[in-house]
Protein backbone atom coordinates (compact mmCIF):
# COMPACT_ATOMS: atom_id res chain seq x y z
CA UNK A 1 0.00 0.00 0.00
CA UNK A 2 2.78 2.41 0.91
CA UNK A 3 4.61 1.65 -2.34
CA UNK A 4 1.48 2.32 -4.41
CA UNK A 5 0.81 5.61 -2.59
CA UNK A 6 4.44 6.70 -3.03
CA UNK A 7 4.33 5.89 -6.76
CA UNK A 8 1.07 7.86 -7.23
CA UNK A 9 2.42 10.83 -5.26
CA UNK A 10 5.72 10.82 -7.20
CA UNK A 11 3.93 10.66 -10.55
CA UNK A 12 1.53 13.45 -9.58
CA UNK A 13 4.27 15.72 -8.28
CA UNK A 14 6.56 15.13 -11.27
CA UNK A 15 4.08 16.76 -13.62
CA UNK A 16 4.56 20.49 -14.06
CA UNK A 17 1.14 22.06 -14.39
CA UNK A 18 0.72 24.58 -17.19
CA UNK A 19 -2.35 26.64 -16.54
CA UNK A 20 -1.79 28.90 -19.56
CA UNK A 21 -2.97 26.38 -22.15
CA UNK A 22 -6.16 24.40 -22.45
CA UNK A 23 -4.12 21.24 -22.94
CA UNK A 24 -2.23 21.89 -19.66
CA UNK A 25 -5.46 22.46 -17.78
CA UNK A 26 -6.93 19.23 -19.22
CA UNK A 27 -3.78 17.37 -18.19
CA UNK A 28 -4.18 18.63 -14.60
CA UNK A 29 -7.86 17.61 -14.60
CA UNK A 30 -6.96 14.20 -16.03
CA UNK A 31 -4.23 13.71 -13.40
CA UNK A 32 -6.66 14.68 -10.61
CA UNK A 33 -9.23 12.28 -12.06
CA UNK A 34 -6.72 9.42 -12.21
CA UNK A 35 -5.75 10.16 -8.57
CA UNK A 36 -9.46 10.01 -7.62
CA UNK A 37 -9.82 6.63 -9.46
CA UNK A 38 -6.74 5.34 -7.65
CA UNK A 39 -8.26 6.49 -4.37
CA UNK A 40 -11.53 4.70 -5.19
CA UNK A 41 -9.69 1.54 -6.22
CA UNK A 42 -7.53 1.50 -3.07
CA UNK A 43 -10.52 2.31 -0.88
CA UNK A 44 -12.49 -0.50 -2.54
CA UNK A 45 -9.63 -2.92 -1.92
CA UNK A 46 -9.59 -1.79 1.71
CA UNK A 47 -13.36 -2.27 1.98
CA UNK A 48 -13.02 -5.73 0.46
CA UNK A 49 -10.29 -6.61 2.96
CA UNK A 50 -12.48 -5.16 5.70
CA UNK A 51 -15.45 -7.21 4.50
CA UNK A 52 -13.36 -10.37 4.62
CA UNK A 53 -12.17 -9.53 8.12
CA UNK A 54 -15.74 -8.59 9.20
CA UNK A 55 -17.00 -11.92 7.90
CA UNK A 56 -14.34 -13.66 9.99
CA UNK A 57 -15.18 -11.49 13.00
CA UNK A 58 -18.90 -12.17 12.57
CA UNK A 59 -18.19 -15.90 12.34
CA UNK A 60 -16.15 -15.73 15.54
CA UNK A 61 -18.89 -13.68 17.25
CA UNK A 62 -21.50 -16.21 16.15
CA UNK A 63 -19.43 -19.03 17.65
CA UNK A 64 -18.97 -17.03 20.84
CA UNK A 65 -22.74 -16.48 21.07
CA UNK A 66 -23.38 -20.20 20.57
CA UNK A 67 -20.79 -21.07 23.22
CA UNK A 68 -22.34 -18.61 25.69
CA UNK A 69 -25.86 -19.92 25.06
CA UNK A 70 -24.88 -23.57 25.43
CA UNK A 71 -22.81 -22.97 28.54
CA UNK A 72 -25.53 -20.79 30.09
CA UNK A 73 -28.04 -23.58 29.43
CA UNK A 74 -25.64 -26.14 30.90
CA UNK A 75 -25.04 -23.95 33.94
CA UNK A 76 -28.81 -23.60 34.48
CA UNK A 77 -29.25 -27.37 34.07
CA UNK A 78 -26.47 -28.16 36.53
CA UNK A 79 -27.66 -25.53 39.03
CA UNK A 80 -31.39 -26.46 38.84
CA UNK A 81 -31.29 -29.03 41.70
CA UNK A 82 -29.60 -26.46 43.93
CA UNK A 83 -32.07 -23.74 42.90
CA UNK A 84 -34.98 -26.10 43.61
CA UNK A 85 -33.53 -27.01 47.00
CA UNK A 86 -32.91 -23.35 47.87
CA UNK A 87 -36.49 -22.49 46.88
CA UNK A 88 -37.86 -25.35 48.99
CA UNK A 89 -35.61 -24.32 51.89
CA UNK A 90 -36.83 -20.72 51.66
CA UNK A 91 -40.44 -21.95 51.65
CA UNK A 92 -39.76 -24.23 54.64
CA UNK A 93 -38.14 -21.44 56.66
CA UNK A 94 -40.90 -18.98 55.65
CA UNK A 95 -43.51 -21.52 56.80
CA UNK A 96 -41.79 -21.93 60.15
CA UNK A 97 -41.45 -18.18 60.58
CA UNK A 98 -45.10 -17.65 59.71
CA UNK A 99 -46.23 -20.33 62.18
CA UNK A 100 -43.87 -18.90 64.79
CA UNK A 101 -45.24 -15.38 64.26
CA UNK A 102 -48.78 -16.69 64.78
CA UNK A 103 -47.65 -18.53 67.92
CA UNK A 104 -45.94 -15.39 69.23
CA UNK A 105 -48.96 -13.17 68.48
CA UNK A 106 -50.41 -12.81 71.95
CA UNK A 107 -52.42 -9.74 70.96
CA UNK A 108 -55.19 -11.85 69.40
CA UNK A 109 -57.06 -11.76 72.72
CA UNK A 110 -56.59 -10.01 76.04
CA UNK A 111 -58.16 -9.94 79.51
CA UNK A 112 -61.11 -7.89 78.19
CA UNK A 113 -61.96 -10.49 75.51
CA UNK A 114 -64.82 -12.95 76.16
CA UNK A 115 -63.67 -16.04 78.06
CA UNK A 116 -64.93 -18.35 75.28
CA UNK A 117 -62.75 -16.54 72.70
CA UNK A 118 -59.74 -16.82 74.98
CA UNK A 119 -60.45 -20.55 75.54
CA UNK A 120 -60.59 -21.11 71.77
CA UNK A 121 -57.27 -19.33 71.18
CA UNK A 122 -55.71 -21.13 74.18
CA UNK A 123 -56.88 -24.50 72.83
CA UNK A 124 -55.41 -23.67 69.42
CA UNK A 125 -52.05 -22.75 70.97
CA UNK A 126 -52.06 -25.85 73.23
CA UNK A 127 -52.79 -28.03 70.20
CA UNK A 128 -49.73 -26.69 68.39
CA UNK A 129 -46.94 -29.25 68.42
CA UNK A 130 -43.40 -28.02 68.94
CA UNK A 131 -41.50 -31.19 68.16
CA UNK A 132 -38.80 -32.06 65.65
CA UNK A 133 -40.98 -30.89 62.75
CA UNK A 134 -39.93 -27.35 63.72
CA UNK A 135 -36.31 -28.20 62.81
CA UNK A 136 -33.96 -25.43 63.97
CA UNK A 137 -36.94 -23.40 65.26
CA UNK A 138 -37.97 -26.07 67.79
CA UNK A 139 -36.60 -24.35 70.91
CA UNK A 140 -37.94 -20.94 69.88
CA UNK A 141 -41.37 -22.44 69.12
CA UNK A 142 -41.49 -24.27 72.45
CA UNK A 143 -40.59 -21.09 74.34
CA UNK A 144 -43.14 -19.04 72.36
CA UNK A 145 -45.84 -21.65 73.00
CA UNK A 146 -45.12 -21.68 76.73
CA UNK A 147 -45.15 -17.87 76.90
CA UNK A 148 -48.42 -17.69 74.92
CA UNK A 149 -50.08 -20.34 77.11
CA UNK A 150 -49.04 -18.45 80.27
CA UNK A 151 -50.36 -15.17 78.88
CA UNK A 152 -53.65 -16.67 77.63
CA UNK A 153 -54.19 -18.52 80.94
CA UNK A 154 -53.73 -15.24 82.83
CA UNK A 155 -56.12 -13.52 80.40
CA UNK A 156 -58.64 -16.36 80.84
CA UNK A 157 -58.46 -16.13 84.62
CA UNK A 158 -59.00 -12.36 84.49
CA UNK A 159 -61.85 -12.71 81.97
CA UNK A 160 -63.56 -15.44 84.01
CA UNK A 161 -63.23 -13.31 87.14
CA UNK A 162 -64.58 -10.27 85.30
CA UNK A 163 -67.49 -12.26 83.84
CA UNK A 164 -68.25 -13.87 87.25
CA UNK A 165 -68.24 -10.45 88.89
CA UNK A 166 -70.51 -9.10 86.15
CA UNK A 167 -72.88 -12.06 86.61
CA UNK A 168 -72.86 -11.58 90.39
CA UNK A 169 -73.54 -7.88 89.96
CA UNK A 170 -76.42 -8.65 87.59
CA UNK A 171 -77.81 -11.19 90.10
CA UNK A 172 -77.53 -8.68 92.94
CA UNK A 173 -79.26 -6.00 90.85
CA UNK A 174 -82.03 -8.43 89.96
CA UNK A 175 -82.41 -9.38 93.63
CA UNK A 176 -82.43 -5.68 94.60
CA UNK A 177 -85.13 -4.97 92.06
CA UNK A 178 -87.13 -7.93 93.34
CA UNK A 179 -86.96 -6.62 96.88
Amino acid sequence: LEAALSRIEQEARSQAPDLTTARGRKAIASLAHSIARSKTALDGAGKEANADLRAKINAVDEQRRKVRERLDALKAEVRKPLDDWEEAEEARVAGHKSALAKLQDTSRVDALSPAETIRAVLAEVEATTTGPEWDEFQEIAAAAKEKAIDKFNADLTAAEKREAEAAELARLRAAEEER
